[in-house]
């Protein structure tokens, strides 16, 4: 399966799994904005700006492109039983160790919730893969 259509298919389980979670738990205000349509994007939505901008493969809102920083939104998600099973659940993919709820923290002026990127395991440069993977953690509150 390529690349993109484990994009395809993550994504959807997403939206499948969280949507409505996201819809009942983000304040009104925010989810009016044009940036957080739709919620759940993929890289090709992701463009914050005309220039370059660093993206993700898969990214769950709600995003923060404009001036304003929502962390208590996302601190708010991130205790909600349904995320918080999924956030364990991709810790112990990625990392193997657990959840640490002190990730939480380090990033203090996220773009959006979640990023995701999927390796491809054809691609050889590192020197993407690396940048692909700091582009997540730094775009999202858990990346």
């Amino acid at each position: 399966m390529s690349s993109r259509s484990y994009h395809k298919v993550i994504k959807k389980k997403l939206e499948d799994a969280f949507f409505d979670v996201l819809r009942r738990n983000i304040p009104e205000y925010i989810l009016e904005l044009d940036e957080n349509k739709p919620l759940i994007k993929d890289e090709k939505q992701m463009t914050m700006a005309p220039l370059y901008s660093p993206t993700c493969d898969i990214a769950v809102g709600p995003f923060s492109f404009a001036d304003g920083n929502i962390n208590e939104v996302y601190h708010n998600l991130a205790s909600l039983s349904e995320i918080d099973r999924l956030i364990r659940k991709l810790q112990d993919s990625s990392l193997g160790d657990g959840y640490n709820e002190h990730l939480l923290d380090l990033n203090q002026n996220p773009r959006c919730f979640v990023a995701i990127e999927v390796e491809n395991t054809t691609a050889c440069d590192v020197k993407h893969l690396l940048g692909s993977v700091t582009n997540c953690s730094l775009l999202a509150k858990i990346g």
